[in-house]
C-alpha cells in the first residue's frame, strides 16, 4: 500500500507541474542572462562572466507579466546596443573620411 504523499509525488498532474516550472525556470534564466550579457556590452564593458552562472531566478514569481517585463528590458537594451553600434560605425566612417 503506498502513502498518501507517495501518490501524490507519482500523479502526472504533479509531474507535468514540475516539467512546467523547470521550463519556466530555464525561460527565465535565458532572458535574464541574455539581459546581463547585453547591459555589460552597452555599459562599454568587454569582459563578463558566463550570465547564467549568475542569473537569479525567483521562483515564486515566475508569472507571465514578470517574464514579459524581462523580454521588455531585454528588447531595450538590445536596441539600445543596436543604437550603440550604429553611431560607432558612423563615427568611424566620419574619422575614416576625414583622415
Amino acid at each position: 500500500m503506498r502513502s498518501e504523499s507517495a501518490a501524490r509525488f507519482n500523479h502526472p498532474s504533479s509531474a507535468g507541474y514540475e516539467i512546467k516550472k523547470r521550463r519556466e525556470v530555464k525561460q527565465f534564466r535565458a532572458v535574464q542572462g541574455q539581459t546581463q550579457k547585453i547591459s555589460t556590452e552597452v555599459a562599454g564593458q568587454s569582459e563578463y562572466d558566463d550570465p547564467s552562472s549568475n542569473v537569479m531566478v525567483i521562483k515564486n514569481d515566475l508569472s507571465l507579466k514578470k517574464l514579459e517585463e524581462y523580454q521588455i528590458e531585454l528588447q531595450r537594451l538590445h536596441n539600445e546596443k543596436v543604437k550603440q553600434s550604429a553611431i560607432c560605425f558612423i563615427k568611424g566612417s566620419i574619422n575614416f573620411t576625414l583622415s
